[in-house]
């Protein structure tokens, strides 16, 4: 099955050092979502999966980035199994993260 690329947005909690995500999703939810973090656009660096396991229903996550000071980028997508056992197949939404700085 193959789903739409979700729509995908990151603010900033510079209070907790957090970054907020939220994606908008048009049409049946997925079993899954899959959540990454880069360190570039074109996620050949520093690629780490923050979840594989979120809920179809889901539509937000918070993140404490492992540094401050740095651009992260993020990008979620559908994944999991559907209810005929067929993989779940999603093209993906990306966000660049605003940098948190302390002053």
């Amino acid at each position: 099955t193959q789903y739409s690329a979700p729509t995908l947005a990151a603010t900033d909690d510079l209070c907790n050092g957090k970054i907020d995500l939220e994606w908008t999703w048009s049409g049946s939810n997925p079993p899954k979502f899959t959540l990454e973090r880069a360190n570039n656009n074109a996620f050949n660096s520093g690629k780490t999966t923050l979840s594989s396991n979120l809920g179809g229903t889901r539509r937000d996550y918070t993140n404490t980035p492992p540094n401050i000071d740095t651009d992260y980028y993020y990008r979620v997508k559908a994944s999991g199994t559907d209810g005929n056992g067929c993989t779940v197949s999603g093209a993906s939404s990306q966000a660049a993260s605003p940098t948190i700085l302390y002053l």
